[in-house]
């Protein structure tokens, strides 16, 4: 089951999105985070590609990954990532820097 949500704040943190196995949408559906459980796999769709670049961070900023992204579909795996919470950073050119929070 996916589930679209455009524009969700959460009002009590400094993130922007959570991300627990329900697709979160960013503004006009300009990207979406999906964490995967049984795969352990972090989903971002970018249907229009104007994000770039997206890193996952542990909870007292330390950066676990990085990669580039590009338009459409990016599936990144995150099966060697211990159980916790998480930081999604996604950035752009041009555009708001959204940030995810996924619980594995």
């Amino acid at each position: 089951l996916t589930v679209e949500a455009a524009g969700w704040q959460d009002a009590t943190a400094a993130f922007n999105q959570v991300a627990t196995g329900i697709s979160q949408a960013t503004g006009e559906a300009l990207l979406s985070c999906t964490y995967d459980a049984a795969a352990q796999s972090l989903r971002l769709s970018n249907p229009e590609g104007r994000y770039s670049r997206m890193q996952v961070l542990s909870a007292d900023g330390r950066l676990l990954q990085a990669s580039r992204l590009a338009a459409g579909e990016n599936v990144f795996a995150l099966g060697t990532v211990p159980a916790g919470v998480y930081l999604v950073r996604v950035q752009g050119d041009g555009v708001k820097d959204e940030t995810f929070r996924i619980v594995l």
